[in-house]
């Protein structure tokens, strides 16, 4: 089980819908690799509403541009480290941000 964020038309959370979870298998290999910024690359292997889950893959010294997340960002460094607000995440470490937090 996992609740949803329910928003009005103005896109403003009014509460949350408790919803069943599935299990969903996802064959990464045929997902498409798109590059949104210039030495960021990235996987969406799942879309659901305001949930998304992807891989995501920078060239070195690649940025984005700074953004507020609208939900939860879990990360997992495979290879190297990744650094924000937040701090720096290295391989092998995983790292939570919560909903509303800045990261560039």
């Amino acid at each position: 089980m996992y609740a949803a964020r329910v928003r009005d038309e103005a896109g403003v959370e009014v509460g949350r819908a408790v919803t069943a979870a599935t299990t969903s298998r996802v064959d990464a290999n045929n997902r498409p690799w798109t590059e949104p910024w210039p030495g960021v690359h990235w996987k969406i292997c799942v879309e659901e509403g305001d949930r998304r889950a992807m891989l995501v893959r920078y060239d070195p010294g690649a940025t984005i541009p700074r953004h507020r997340h609208l939900g939860d960002e879990q990360i997992f460094v495979l290879e190297g480290s990744v650094s924000d607000d937040a701090g720096t995440c290295t391989a092998e470490l995983a790292r939570a941000l919560p909903a509303a937090s800045t990261a560039s």
